[in-house]
């Protein structure tokens, strides 16, 4: 591997509290590598290659593969293991990258295939308001694809330097919860209305009760947060009657890897890593991650002290 970015979902793994990954287990799930070395069957890349790999693939015959729900799939494989010098994946889990692409730029490659199911449940549509609660890695890669996709977007988040990151992925309005009253602010953003759409990247029965406060009526909001497994969420039963909400869930990602794979040459990714740590010192890396530092953290493997790319 040349390295991996590390996800909260890695801090829960280790503190015992995400119970899809239970220790003792490889955990890295946003590597990117070198292929060395290739199994029988057809494959998508050849050796030498530099590919983002997708911690996961369906079965693509239970009910939800058949349904087109591979994110559902009750026997996907997650093959996870990406802080690691070597691993070994299912050729159907490698995306080479574009060329030119930087292995940086790939590391965010997960997290934008989530990006993009959640922006596609929330249906986004050119001209919308759209608000993100949120400004971590998530949070700023939903900045930049909804303004891709002609929307006007609000961020809110406390952190003053990733209020600044925010404007500068193209925030039309960033707010800070800690002073503002941010359904206010999401009002007079939109003329009194509310925001057509809201996602929530933070994971939080709090945030999520403000997310679904800032939508307007007929509106949408898509939670992307992983609360805690015990977290309960207060919620009128009335309000959502009588505003006419729509509010889901995103899980993982939904046939959108290759997506986000073509989309890495169109966005500001690289700035969006502001720690890198080596392989012997993945500790650290969990703890940055854990203490809520800088926005996206990656770890080093044994090939990711050279500028890789494919031609």
């Amino acid at each position: 591997m040349i390295g991996s970015g590390v996800c909260g979902s890695d801090v829960h793994a280790v503190r015992g509290d995400f119970e899809l990954w239970k220790p003792p287990i490889t955990l890295g799930h946003e590597g990117v590598g070198i292929v060395e070395a290739l199994g029988d069957g057809d494959s998508p890349a050849a050796e030498g290659m530099v590919v983002s790999v997708c911690p996961s693939v369906s079965c693509g015959i239970c009910f939800h593969c058949r349904e087109g729900e591979e994110l559902l799939c009750s026997r996907r494989s997650a093959h996870l293991g990406a802080f690691a010098d070597y691993s070994i994946v299912p050729l159907a889990a490698l995306y080479p990258l574009p060329a030119g692409v930087s292995w940086r730029s790939a590391i965010l490659t997960e997290p934008l295939a989530c990006v993009l199911h959640a922006l596609g449940l929330a249906g986004v549509r050119p001209g919308e308001w759209v608000g993100v609660v949120g400004g971590g890695t998530i949070g700023m890669l939903l900045t930049q694809v909804a303004r891709l996709h002609g929307a006007h977007v609000l961020l809110s988040e406390p952190d003053a330097k990733r209020r600044e990151m925010g404007a500068r992925m193209g925030a039309d309005q960033v707010v800070d919860p800690k002073t503002d009253d941010v359904i206010e602010t999401a009002m007079r953003f939109t003329d009194d209305v509310g925001l057509d759409r809201v996602i929530e990247a933070v994971g939080s029965p709090s945030t999520i009760e403000q997310a679904i406060g800032m939508a307007r009526r007929g509106g949408s909001v898509v939670v992307m947060g992983v609360s805690p497994r015990n977290a309960e969420l207060s919620l009128r039963p009335y309000e959502l009657y009588e505003r006419q909400l729509t509010i889901r869930g995103s899980f993982i990602r939904n046939f959108d890897f290759q997506r986000a794979v073509r989309m890495l040459d169109r966005l500001e990714l690289e700035p969006l890593i502001t720690a890198e740590f080596d392989l012997e010192q993945i500790d650290r890396a969990i703890e940055s991650v854990a203490s809520n530092r800088g926005l996206k953290t990656v770890v080093l493997c044994a090939a990711g002290q050279s500028e890789t790319t494919n031609a």
